[in-house]
């Protein structure tokens, strides 16, 4: 997952212990923990499609939202209701998100699909998130012990992100077309800038890859994805928690090769996919409701980002009972920072 200011990583920043340097040097205004109601939580949820790609019906859609609401809580014990309303499609919204914010999101991406990335400033980037946040350098010390700085695990976090680019530049669709067609519609920060359209909604559920890069709030964990974003959350004034989380269904797809090849070599039948996908939603309402960090080296916590796509073995490993809500500074409420404004 990844938070939105992060904004979010959703990032994710959304970096447990990377929070706050999301909006260093800015004067933004924190978006408060949200005071929760008692009894059950009511989240409005809207589908986003691009209607040329594949897209879950929606008897799918409300199995992966009764799959989500269970483990939302076996682990944070909140009891959530989601209200599926309105399907909305990238055409009609990416040109109203191009128009008001399109000349400050182009700089902050990194335009590999036309060369003109600037890998060194990437780097730097990276190399800040790296040196600030302790779980990532955790993260780094199993999966590249040989790095020992952060610069150096910085280096080798870009070059598996822009290694795995060029793998989604040649990926295609099981009828031929392209995955990355849709240019800013599979950018990460348009994403980001969702909420800013005051749409009423906490969460959206989309069939649009979202696969990137970008000198803004850069996550490790989509890096070693190559790019792919699952989920992400971030500033919306009009929710009613102040977040909005998005949600990819393209991490699910059978047929794929690039897709499963992250997950292992596996791919997943509807039902099973479906019932991933569910689980790693509550992921991202962890991060909405109670603005939980990432706890990178518990494999018991849901929020714990799967490493590559390895869904099937993430949700093996879940354990409410090994990972409890103020167990680790990740896992406190509040553990995460969202800003009250756009891709800070």
């Amino acid at each position: 997952m990844r938070l939105f200011f992060w904004s979010a990583c959703l990032t994710l920043g959304l970096l447990a212990g990377a929070g706050t340097a999301a909006a260093e040097g800015t004067k933004a205004t924190p978006v408060p923990l949200p005071i929760l109601p008692q009894g059950t939580i009511t989240l409005r949820v809207a589908t986003l499609e691009n209607t040329r790609l594949p897209a879950w019906p929606r008897p799918r859609i409300e199995r992966l939202l009764a799959v989500t609401a269970r483990i939302v809580a076996d682990h944070f014990g909140l009891v959530v209701r989601f209200e599926l309303g309105p399907r909305y499609s990238v055409a009609d919204l990416w040109p109203e998100i191009e128009r008001r914010f399109g000349v400050r999101l182009r700089h902050q991406i990194f335009d590999f699909r036309r060369g003109r990335g600037n890998p060194d400033l990437l780097r730097r980037v990276y190399t800040k998130v790296v040196a600030r946040s302790e779980p990532v350098r955790a993260l780094l010390r199993r999966l590249a012990p040989d790095r020992t700085t952060p610069a150096d695990g910085a280096a080798w976090l870009v070059d598996r992100h822009l290694e795995g680019l060029r793998s989604w530049q040649e990926a295609k669709w099981p009828d031929g077309r392209p995955v990355l067609a849709d240019t800013m519609a599979s950018e990460w920060v348009y994403w980001d800038a969702l909420g800013h359209l005051n749409l009423p909604a906490e969460v959206f559920v989309t069939n649009q890859p979202l696969i990137s890069a970008e000198y803004h709030a850069p996550a490790p964990h989509a890096a070693l994805r190559g790019g792919l974003t699952v989920g992400s959350t971030g500033y919306a004034p009009a929710s009613r928690y102040g977040t909005l989380s998005s949600f990819s269904t393209f991490a699910f797809e059978p047929g794929i090769p690039a897709l499963t090849r992250l997950r292992g070599g596996r791919d997943y039948g509807p039902d099973e996919a479906t019932d991933l996908a569910g689980a790693y939603l509550a992921h991202e309402i962890g991060h909405q409701l109670l603005h939980l960090g990432h706890p990178f080296e518990n494999p018991a916590c849901v929020m714990r980002p799967a490493e590559e796509l390895r869904f099937r073995d993430w949700k093996a490993g879940l354990d409410p009972g090994r990972c409890r809500l103020g167990s680790e500074p990740a896992m406190t409420p509040g553990a995460f920072r969202f800003y009250e404004s756009l891709n800070q």
